[in-house]
C-alpha cells in the first residue's frame, strides 16, 4: 500500500510537470507575435492552469488504478491462504520460511516446527469429511493462538500444518511448540451429539549455523515421525533422532578380562560375527 501511495503521489508530479512544460512552450509558439506585456499574461495562464487541473485529472485516473491495484492484491492473498484454515498455503508458507531461513545471518535461530493432527483418519472415517473439516479449523485456530504475531503459520498438507518461529532461541521454539501442543489438547468440541477431542504430535527442528532450509525441513520431518511413532500428543526434536551413546557391558572383577560393548542399532545383515579381545593382567 505505502508502495502504491508513493507511486500515486510520483505519477501526479510527473503528469503535472509535463503538463506545465508543454503549456509554456505551446503558449510562447502561439503568443511570440504579441507584445511582451501580453505574452507574459499568456505565460502565466499557460504555467497557472496545468497546475490547476493536472492533479484534478491525475487523482481521477488514480482512483481507477487503486481500485485495479485492491483487486489484483486480493488476488494475491487469494492464490496465498488456504481457504478452509484461513492460514498461509504450503506453498505460500514454504516460500516465506525459506526467505527467513536463507537471510537468517545472526540474532536468535528461528525454529520450524511440524504439526500433525493425531488420529485423524479415525475422525473422518467415524463421524465424517464435515466433522473433519471442523476439527481442521480448530486446529488451525489453536495453533495461530499459542504463536506470536511474528510467526509464520501455514497448512502444508491434509491434517499436516507448519510453523516458523522466527528468532526464537535455543528454547523458544521448544516453548511455542507445547503451547501448541497444550492448546490441541485442550480441545472437545461437540458433533452431532458426540464429543470428539483432539491432539497433535509435534516435530520442531532449531536452525543451526550452515543449515540449508531443505535440511531444516528434513529434520522437523523426522522428528514429527518420531513423536507419531513414540507415543503421539508430544513434541520431539533433532535431539531425540541422535543415536544413544553405546553402554559398556559389565565385566568379571577377579579372572581373565574381556571388554564388549553393546551393539548401538539392530544389525540388517544377514549375518555378522561378534568377536571379544581377551586382555591379560599386566602382573
Amino acid at each position: 500500500m505505502r508502495a502504491f501511495v508513493y507511486g500515486f503521489l510520483l505519477q501526479i508530479a510527473e503528469i503535472t510537470s509535463v503538463s506545465v512544460i508543454g503549456s509554456l512552450l505551446v503558449s510562447y509558439a502561439l503568443f511570440s507575435l504579441m507584445e511582451l506585456e501580453r505574452i507574459q499574461e499568456a505565460m502565466m495562464v499557460a504555467f497557472v492552469a496545468p497546475l490547476m487541473i493536472a492533479p484534478s485529472v491525475s487523482v481521477l485516473f488514480g482512483r481507477s488504478n487503486y481500485r485495479l491495484f485492491r483487486k489484483q492484491r486480493a488476488l494475491e492473498r487469494a492464490a496465498q491462504i488456504d481457504e478452509m484454515t484461513r492460514l498461509l498455503n504450503r506453498r505460500a508458507f514454504m516460500g516465506r520460511a525459506e526467505r527467513v531461513i536463507t537471510d537468517e545471518q545472526t540474532g536468535r535461530a528461528p525454529w520450524l516446527l511440524y504439526v500433525d493432527v493425531d488420529h485423524f483418519k479415525c475422525v473422518n472415517d467415524t463421524y465424517g469429511h464435515p466433522a473433519g473439516d471442523a476439527a481442521l479449523q480448530r486446529v488451525a485456530e489453536g495453533i495461530r493462538t499459542a504463536c506470536r504475531g511474528t510467526d509464520l503459520v501455514g497448512r502444508i498438507g491434509g491434517e499436516e500444518f507448519a510453523v516458523l518461529v522466527k528468532s526464537a532461541g535455543t528454547e523458544g521454539g521448544i516453548l511455542v511448540a507445547e503451547r501448541i501442543r497444550a492448546a490441541i489438547a485442550a480441545i472437545a468440541f461437540d458433533w452431532k451429539g458426540s464429543d470428539i477431542s483432539l491432539s497433535v504430535s509435534v516435530g520442531a527442528a532449531c536452525w543451526q549455523h550452515g543449515d540449508s532450509f531443505g535440511e531444516l525441513v528434513e529434520i522437523a520431518d523426522q522428528s514429527l515421525y518420531y513423536a507419531k511413532t513414540h507415543g503421539r500428543n508430544r513434541v520431539a526434536t533433532r535431539d531425540d533422532l541422535a543415536p544413544a551413546r553405546p553402554a559398556a557391558l559389565p565385566v568379571p572383577v577377579n579372572g581373565p578380562v574381556h571388554r564388549a560393548i553393546a551393539v548401538p542399532a539392530p544389525i540388517t545383515a544377514e549375518r555378522a560375527i561378534v568377536a571379544a579381545q581377551r586382555l591379560t593382567p599386566s602382573v
